[in-house]
């Protein structure tokens, strides 16, 4: 091998690595004489520039993609060679296409993308090609202004600063939106990280505004849930039926203790689901029978009377059936009775005391 060519392809021996390097015009004669059967891509020169002209079909190693690249780009690459092996298909016009530099690119990218490989660039003029599932470790990380100045085909990291919300809020937009093979998404603080090709990564974004603009409309309002329905239970129905839609974040719902109110943070639209299903309950809630609700009530016994021994009998003579049923009990200090029990047995319980004076 001619000596100029070890600057074209130096394999770092102790990690498997190949470093791949531009040639100049004297290494690009030579690679063209040893390599012109098995490598198809060569670049021609065209005002000034390096470009790589194809036409109709043709099947090639996606390793042969390798060397266009850094030389139109003035690049070095950093790859495993067993790693880039595979072939792809290029369908270019029958007349012919002409692809330059950003071209090249792009085509490398795709078909990197199809073996779920990914191109970070690691420093200026520096670039490594990993498994999709490691990008994030060598991709840059970049502001969604930064991402309008990459090329759609590499692979980087959008740190996106939350403008409202918690960036679990964010969440339910993803997924159903996400198309790479190698998902990295997470939250730290105030920052949203999420790795990506750049093309996906900028309709991310989009979405993502879109969430923000939703998360700085949400509102706060206080419900009074229908007679005889739980305000707790009530609440975990709303999350689970308002939030339920999945172009919305979640509502959240808290009910204030002892009361039939419910706190909601939602947007105007879920609000509007609130009201609505709150609505629905109102007109199914039971009216409460005012004969079966539970009451406590006081009864006096004469001067010297036996309270402990007079709340025994009585609850011998009306059992309790669990929280359902009667109880009694002595007021410290009087010789009055509590009795707690639904208004027809009340009625039963005055005549019994009454008996045993």
């Amino acid at each position: 091998m001619p000596r100029g060519l070890v600057l074209c392809a130096l394999t770092l021996f102790c990690a498997g690595l190949t470093l791949l390097l531009p040639l100049n015009s004297g290494q690009e004669q030579v690679l063209a004489q040893n390599n012109a059967r098995a490598n198809p891509l060569t670049l021609v020169e065209e005002d000034g520039r390096k470009v790589l002209k194809l036409a109709g079909k043709l099947e090639v190693d996606t390793a042969w993609l390798l060397q266009p690249f850094a030389d139109a780009n003035a690049v070095q690459v950093m790859y495993h060679p067993a790693q880039v092996r595979g072939r792809v298909t290029l369908q270019s016009p029958e007349g012919g296409k002409t692809y330059d530099a950003s071209g090249i690119e792009a085509l490398l990218g795709d078909a990197l993308e199809t073996f779920s490989l990914a191109l970070c660039e690691v420093s200026t003029g520096r670039f490594i090609i990993v498994q999709a599932t490691e990008a994030i470790t060598y991709s840059p990380a970049v502001s969604p202004d930064g991402l309008k100045k990459l090329p759609d085909q590499r692979w980087a990291t959008l740190c996106y600063p939350l403008k409202s919300g918690e960036w679990s809020d964010y969440r339910h937009r993803i997924p159903k939106n996400r198309t790479s093979s190698a998902p990295a998404f997470g939250g730290i603080a105030s920052m949203l990280l999420f790795c990506d090709r750049v093309d996906r990564l900028r309709a991310v974004v989009t979405l993502l505004d879109e969430v923000a603009a939703q998360l700085a409309t949400r509102e706060i309002r206080v419900y009074e849930t229908p007679p005889g329905v739980d305000a707790g239970s009530a609440g975990r129905a709303l999350s689970g039926l308002v939030g339920a839609d999945q172009e919305f974040p979640p509502p959240i719902t808290s009910p204030l203790a002892g009361t039939r109110a419910i706190v909601v943070r939602a947007l105007p639209e879920q609000h509007a689901m609130v009201e609505q299903t709150l609505g629905k309950l109102a007109q199914k809630a039971p009216v409460p029978d005012p004969e079966m609700v539970m009451e406590v009530r006081r009864y006096p016994l004469p001067a010297g009377s036996d309270a402990p021994a007079i709340a025994v009998s009585l609850a011998s003579m009306f059992p309790s059936k669990g929280l359902e049923g009667p109880s009694f009990c002595t007021v410290p200090g009087t010789t009055a009775l509590l009795a707690r029990a639904r208004p027809p047995l009340h009625k039963e319980i005055a005549k019994a005391i009454e008996l045993m004076k």
